[in-house]
């Protein structure tokens, strides 16, 4: 039974599940699962699964797992995992994982792990591991490991150690 599904436009294979306020704007083989005021926006392959207020914006090859308040904006292949309030910024491949709170802003090939608050700004592969609180600021190829409270700020170089 589909309860209070709406907005549901043009396209090739646009499949909605059951849920409350679910929204598929038009696009190409848009998919989703079960799930409470979910919202997807034109798009080629987008998928969203489970969850209560998970977003999707336009973008080719979007998806996005379970999750509660999962947003993911514009981009191409940008992933979000499992996670409450996990947000994934513009972005061509960028990647957030589990985690309660990972952030990831604008960038290609920005990749976020697991942890609680995990933060990582622009930048061209920039990469944070598992942590709390850690931090990677703007950068090319800046990596920072596992720690607590780890911090790494504007670099333009590999940088494994963090501060």
């Amino acid at each position: 039974m589909n309860t209070g599904v709406s907005g549901i436009g043009s396209g090739v294979g646009a499949t909605v599940g059951t849920g409350v306020g679910v929204t598929v704007g038009t696009g190409v083989g848009v998919t989703f699962g079960t799930g409470v005021g979910v919202t997807v926006g034109t798009g080629v392959g987008v998928t969203v699964g489970t969850g209560v207020g998970v977003t999707v914006g336009t973008g080719v090859g979007v998806t996005v797992g379970t999750g509660v308040g999962v947003t993911v904006g514009t981009g191409v292949g940008a992933t979000v995992g499992t996670g409450v309030g996990v947000t994934v910024g513009t972005g061509v491949g960028a990647t957030v994982g589990t985690g309660v709170g990972a952030t990831v802003g604008t960038g290609v090939g920005v990749t976020v792990g697991t942890g609680v608050g995990a933060t990582v700004g622009t930048g061209v592969g920039a990469t944070v591991g598992t942590g709390v609180g850690v931090t990677v600021g703007t950068g090319v190829g800046v990596t920072v490991g596992i720690g607590v409270e780890a911090t790494l700020v504007t670099a333009t170089s590999e940088a494994s150690k963090p501060l």
